[in-house]
């Protein structure tokens, strides 16, 4: 039999439709099978080290990588399908499923497989336990429990012995009592657990225990007991490829990860952190763009380092130092946000006890003002590695198409770049047609024949929309809203396609909205059409209870959530979003409505993500998602280990400016670019007609430089070397880039503002007020104006009023990013409710605790206003965000700033305790002392 003549990849997609429903002829469905089992009988005999580790390269395995879908996908039909056991039973289907996977080393999938098995499909034959017991390293401890014959269970002993020691003298043991057993199998079950046998080898290959207890690997064993201890039994193909073949947790060079999401980037990084400080104190660091990650990562570190003395510590938020670390005496890890760690840096920047720093999601360099941060942080690291070394620099990301540049940047060459198609999950696209066609399409799955393109159909049927939607026609102004009415039955067509999504394929669900308000109103349409589920009454009434409390101003929100639904977005308290994920993660509910803050990194168990708009912006600024958060928002669905596929289903939605919405043949034209590979990716800094928000970008950067005149004392052509070693100099033109830096540090020494921050000294270095400014992590732009405030001659009456002061005064600065402060501020006509006048009660409402609707509710605007319910929503959701964003974030900023700068300000400013201050802002609690007072000011 030869492969060539078997057609599996038509096989796979066949299948992968017939599950979504998709008609196909009556034969497919046997015929489909008859190809998975002949192209997994291929990889029967497959012996040997060499031959197992083979079956780890994509191309080459694809028979069977089809096969194992196909069994898959036919089994999760049948099961769903009483009157299809025509075509053999679900159970059988699903466990050769898991062993097809296992064969080449897909053992998160194998695993997700056998979780769909009955038990009792299982334990009631021994062949079948032996199989699922080398298919799921992870489930010997449950089929232990499993009545079988004496020789089983001493198989599965010994099999859960060499998973836990890694010796191969136990492995051979189990080969050949599985031997024995086969023997004496029907036809059917042996060859099953030939198979098996197959996984058995690929699970010795892979062992953790096997594997990176090697003295060339570079790992304490403490760690890897942590991982035991953890049921992380076996390594994915690619993290064996790097960690045992290429010693790269003990290589010191940069490196570049560029692997698909689910593939284990962040266990990669863990193995270098616990390499690199296994021989002594020091500090290693893993940046992380989002607080939901970083505490996902905080905690997996600490599950696996409980067994060593390195301590684990998360960081995140704003610029603010904590001085908890002691790397020069103890072994330390701190998973930080860009600001947190720019803030230890500047305090200790100088030292050596610095050995790792991993950027997870590396290519949030391209993003905004944070993306500028985060440019100019890597650039100082660059440039400090070149002048004093000692430290190694890795980057990870899922979405890089071309690297070049960034290879050059981060100074990675080409035996340390590791990219990588292979993944444990497949991924499926899908389009909900305005004709009502659920039409599947092949996108950049790795089965899609060579002939056809993304936008090539696997299969399609009919789901009509409950609510027919027209297009703009072509004369209406990009600017032109919607209808109310037109909106609502929008929002309704994706609410019926998210349960229908939910019967067909399960759940969770995430729903995917561009604006806060989509969330609130699509949340809420989705909920209306679900029943209870007494079922999951009681925990879900815990999570209602919790959001009753932390958001009061939600009072529908409980009630979603006793349906299952909940939303998720920045106006939604902090402490609530990480119990929707947790509350996720313990499948209590079944849909989440989230703007894209949540497609960034997260690693939550959703089946499906549900694209509400491809458009993002509004009027003459709408344009289409980009590649790259498109591929984001794809990783987010079918997380390894609980699923074995991931569905994304984009809504056709035609509600945006005529030019990319009133022809279909233009819908599709830029859905095809977005669901391609991305642009190479750009760079945030300042240049001017990139992007928006200049001003911020430009202070980011600022600050940057600031920061990395301390760290090259020596350097007499600063401006030059950060313009040489930074990312957009690689790809925008040298000659502008050159220029920027120029600009910012003729600025610094500029005197037309009084005293410099920095001397031309050759080297450049700081003056006293520069290095103060650099501990204040502010821009030269803010600082000074920081500086010029506690000049002033006027001395604040109280707490309250120096509050309101500071926030009249910097809602303008480009560190100060909430635009409805800025509007409320800054604008001659306020639109809005709050306007100034009601600052000194809104600072009053938050340190007294009070919840953020009282406060809302209590200005006399929104009293005498007759506005309709869901714009006064509207603009609370604004407003929550902004309490939040500016009394717990920014002022509390400025106010450790404006200790540093104190000393160069007047006298009263010098006798507050500003730190105190930032500290009772972030608590909501004012202390006594600070109650105004006839006197001058009672603040010391």
């Amino acid at each position: 039999m030869k492969l060539v003549d078997i057609d599996f990849l038509g096989a796979a997609a066949r299948s992968t439709a017939v599950a979504r429903l998709c008609p196909m002829p009556e034969y497919s469905v046997a015929e489909t099978l008859a190809i998975a089992r002949k192209a997994a009988l291929h990889f029967q005999q497959t012996r040997g080290q060499s031959g197992i580790q083979a079956l780890h390269n994509e191309q080459a395995t694809l028979p069977l990588i089809a096969s194992a879908r196909t069994l898959f996908s036919v089994g999760s039909y049948l099961r769903r399908l009483p009157e299809g056991v025509r075509y053999g039973n679900a159970n059988e289907l699903l466990l050769s499923a898991a062993v097809a996977f296992a064969m080449y080393g897909n053992f998160p999938s194998a695993h997700s497989s056998i979780r769909l098995v009955e038990p009792e499909y299982i334990s009631g034959n021994d062949d079948r336990v032996v199989a699922a017991a080398l298919a799921d390293p992870r489930s010997v401890s449950t089929l232990l429990q499993y009545s079988m014959r004496p020789a089983t269970a001493e198989l599965l002993l010994t099999w859960e012995r060499f998973l836990r020691t890694g010796d191969e003298r136990i492995a051979e043991t189990v080969k050949v009592a599985l031997e024995k057993i086969m023997l004496h199998s029907d036809l059917s079950e042996a060859a099953l657990l030939r198979n098996a046998r197959v996984a058995m080898q690929q699970a010795v290959v892979l062992s953790v225990a096997r594997s990176l207890r090697r003295p060339d690997v570079g790992l304490p064993d403490a760690f890897v007991e942590g991982l035991l201890d953890d049921n992380v039994l076996t390594l994915l193909p690619p993290q064996h490829r790097l960690l045992s073949d290429g010693q790269f947790a003990s290589r010191t060079e940069n490196a570049l990860l560029n692997l698909p999401t689910s593939t284990g980037k962040t266990l990669l990084a863990e193995c270098c952190v616990a390499a690199v400080l296994r021989n002594g104190p020091g500090l290693a660091v893993i940046v992380v763009p989002y607080v939901a990650l970083g505490n996902q990562i905080t905690a997996a570190l600490k599950r696996h380092l409980h067994k060593t003395d390195i301590r684990v510590t998360g960081m995140f938020g704003g610029f603010k130092l904590d001085s908890a670390l002691q790397p020069a005496l103890r072994r330390e890890v701190l998973v930080a946000t860009p600001e947190r760690f720019d803030a230890w840096l500047r305090y200790n920047g100088t030292d050596d006890s610095l050995k790792l720093v991993v950027f997870d999601e590396a290519h949030s360099i391209a993003n905004s003002a944070r993306g500028a941060r985060l440019e100019g942080i890597i650039t100082r690291l660059r440039l400090r590695q070149t002048q004093r070394g000692g430290f190694r620099m890795i980057a990870l990301s899922a979405v890089l198409a071309d690297a070049s540049a960034f290879l050059e940047f981060l100074g990675v060459d080409a035996a340390n770049y590791f990219v990588d198609s292979w993944r444990p999950t497949a991924r499926h696209l899908a389009i909900w047609s305005t004709t009502g066609d659920l039409i599947w399409v092949f996108g950049n799955d790795s089965l899609r024949p060579s002939q056809l393109t993304p936008l090539s159909t696997l299969g399609s049927h009919m789901v009509q929309w409950p609510h027919s939607i027209e297009a703009p026609p072509t004369w209406q102004k990009p600017e032109a809203q919607p209808k109310r009415e037109v909106t609502v039955a929008s929002q309704d067509n994706v609410a019926y396609l998210a349960q229908y999504l939910l019967r067909l394929i399960g759940g969770p669900i995430l729903v995917i909205c561009m604006t806060r308000e989509s969330t609130r109103l699509i949340a809420n349409a989705i909920s209306l059409r679900l029943p209870d589920d007494p079922t999951k009454a009681l925990s879900r009434s815990r999570l209602a209870q919790v959001a009753a409390t932390l958001a009061p101003w939600y009072p529908t929100l409980p009630a979603m959530i006793l349906k299952g639904v909940a939303f998720h977005n920045a106006s939604v308290p902090p402490e609530l979003r990480r119990h929707i994920e947790e509350a996720v993660g313990r499948r209590e509910l079944d849909f989440v409505v989230s703007t894209t803050t949540l497609a960034e990194g997260s690693d939550l168990p959703f089946r499906v993500t549900l694209v509400e708009s491809w458009i993002v912006g509004f009027g003459a600024d709408a344009r289409p998602l980009d590649a790259l958060m498109f591929r984001n928002i794809a990783g987010r669905c079918g997380r390894a280990g609980m699923f074995t596929e991931g569905d994304t289903v984009l809504y056709e939605n035609v509600l945006g400016p005529a030019h990319l919405t009133s022809q279909q043949a233009t819908r599709r034209s830029v859905i095809a670019s977005m669901i391609g590979s991305p642009p190479a990716l750009q760079s945030a800094l300042p240049i001017d007609g990139l992007k928006h928000d200049h001003d911020a970008r430009y202070a980011a950067l600022s600050a940057q430089v600031i920061a990395a005149i301390p760290e090259n004392p020596s350097d007499e052509a600063l401006a030059q070397r950060l313009s040489q070693f930074s990312y957009a100099r690689k790809v925008l033109s040298p000659q502008r880039v050159d220029q920027l830096f120029a600009t910012i540090v003729a600025d610094m020494l500029s005197e037309s503002d009084g005293e410099p921050l920095a001397k031309a000294a050759s080297p450049i270095r700081l003056t006293d007020l520069g290095a103060a400014v650099n501990r204040t992590g502010l821009s030269t732009t803010t600082a000074r104006s920081l500086r010029s405030f506690l000049r002033r001659e006027t001395t604040p009456s109280g707490f309250y009023e120096l509050i309101v002061d500071i926030i009249l005064e910097f809602a303008a600065a480009p560190e100060q990013t909430d635009s409805y402060l800025q509007k409320l501020v800054g604008s001659k006509k306020q639109k809005g409710f709050a306007t100034i006048e009601d600052l000194p009660a809104i600072t009053a409402g938050w340190l007294e605790q009070r919840d953020a609707i009282t406060i809302f509710q209590s200005m006399p605007r929104y009293k005498a206003s007759k506005a309709k319910e869901e714009y006064k929503q509207r603009q609370f959701d604004k407003f929550v965000q902004t309490l939040d964003s500016v009394y717990g974030n920014f002022v509390p900023w400025l106010m450790r700033a404006a200790n540093q700068l104190a000393p160069f300000g007047a006298e009263w400013s010098r006798a507050v305790r500003w730190m105190d201050l930032a500290e009772s802002l972030e608590k909501r609690v004012a202390p006594d002392s600070f109650e105004q007072s006839e006197e001058a000011l009672d603040l010391a």
